[in-house]
């Protein structure tokens, strides 16, 4: 029996047979791409939908405002509470005044620990380089440990209001 009329089949879905990245060309392999590390101190991968997510595992970021001379934390970072290990912090802070155009920024290098158990504690000689404008020199940044919280406090300065970024990376051995 024939049937008259027209077939008509929808289009296949079109689906990327290469990923172009930094540094060489991923093809999928029965349908499967995987997005891997090599390292558990570094960058982390994550994926949902149709987006892959990389991002540093070892970072630590944040902004903040002090208005006066009060200090603050524009970041903060909690050790583990589990395993007990030695931070090696890296960190810039930068802070500005748009009000008088002034600037204070800051170099830190420093270390803390924790036990494992939730109590942590700062190494003493912590290092901190000053790159300020005459207006700001009253301003100042340190890494601080409060329970098991590292804190990256900034010190503003009476009748100004500064904008502060702190970013940086530590070093974890276990």
């Amino acid at each position: 029996m024939s049937q008259a009329g027209t077939l008509t089949a929808a289009p296949l879905p079109v689906v990327p047979t290469t990923y172009v990245e930094d540094t060489g060309v991923a093809t999928p392999a029965l349908g499967l791409l995987n997005v891997i590390t090599g390292a558990t101190d570094g960058i982390a991968t994550s994926g949902a939908g149709n987006t892959v997510t990389i991002s540093m595992r070892n970072r630590v970021y944040g902004v903040g405002t002090t208005i006066g001379a009060v200090t603050g934390a524009p970041a903060t970072f909690v050790m583990s509470a589990t395993t007990g290990g030695s931070y090696c912090w890296d960190i810039s802070v930068s802070g500005y005044d748009p009000t008088n155009n002034l600037v204070a920024s800051y170099t830190l290098v420093g270390a803390t620990k924790t036990d494992g158990a939730g109590n942590g504690a700062l190494v003493p000689g912590q290092q901190l380089d000053e790159f300020e404008d005459a207006g700001m020199a009253a301003a100042t940044a340190a890494i601080a440990v409060v329970g098991n919280t590292v804190n990256f406090n900034v010190t503003g300065v009476a009748a100004h209001t500064i904008n502060w970024k702190v970013v940086g990376f530590y070093t974890l051995i276990n």
